[in-house]
């Protein structure tokens, strides 16, 4: 199945169609479905754990992406730390600051979709 970004709260939507029944995702704010899932299932049951393991896998996913990007952004911001970077010591502490804030954003929201990326110094 395709990667998809999955919402806060999302609700299942089934559909009955010839051999079974089809599931719908939709945001449960909105409740636009935001996806369909490929496949037609034997019953609801089964459409729900299949689904729920492709979320699961999806989520999973979704963090390491998360964590890349963090990664990339410690990364440009290592120049900062050196002694001999021209910056304040106010500077340099504003830098470290934010480098410690990327350092805790996996660990800081229950799901990727909630992180709330720290602003770099200026």
């Amino acid at each position: 199945m395709e990667k998809i970004t999955i919402p806060k709260a999302y609700i299942f939507s089934f559909r009955p169609v010839e051999g079974g029944v089809e599931l719908d995702l939709q945001d449960a704010e909105t409740r636009e479905v935001f996806f369909t899932a490929p496949e037609v299932y034997e019953n609801e049951v089964e459409a729900l754990n299949k689904i729920n393991v492709w979320i699961e896998n999806n989520r999973l996913h979704t963090w390491d992406s998360l964590r890349a990007n963090r990664n990339q952004r410690l990364s440009q911001s290592d120049w900062t730390q050196l002694a001999d970077a021209p910056l304040t010591q106010e500077q340099k502490n504003a830098w470290a600051a934010y480098r410690k804030a990327l350092r805790d954003v996996p660990s800081s929201a229950a799901t990727p979709e909630e992180v709330v990326w720290p602003t770099a110094p200026v």
